[in-house]
């Protein structure tokens, strides 16, 4: 299985080390992941990923919709199984970005408040 993870970064939040403690496990377990960025910087976990020899990619556009069509290209290009994405922007972006190509999108949502609205 192929997996394409979309987050906005490797920073130093519970999201970001979950996902890094859970990559090898993935692998281990034969789904190949691809996890791309949409702003990258090397603080947080993203060395630790990327020195670890994980396929890490940083999304070069400097404005939203760039990145919505560098991930796209991505996308048509890895031909992944699923799109798992996880923060607000990496879910737009990677659910725009899967539009019409037959790949199912994962949103992950986090840090979403428990209370009543």
């Amino acid at each position: 299985m192929r997996l394409l993870y979309v987050i906005n970064g490797l920073g130093t939040g519970g999201a970001e080390r979950s996902l890094a403690e859970l990559i090898p496990h993935l692998e281990a377990a034969e789904i190949r992941t691809t996890v791309v960025l949409l702003v990258g910087g090397r603080e947080g976990v993203e060395s630790d990923v990327v020195g670890h020899g994980h396929d890490v990619r940083v999304l070069a556009g400097a404005s939203f919709p760039s990145r919505i069509r560098e991930l796209r290209r991505i996308v048509i290009n890895e031909q992944p199984d699923l799109i798992q994405t996880t923060h607000f922007e990496a879910d737009v972006c990677g659910r725009l970005a899967a539009v019409g190509t037959g790949v199912p999108v994962l949103t992950s949502v986090v840090n979403t408040p428990y209370d009543p609205v």
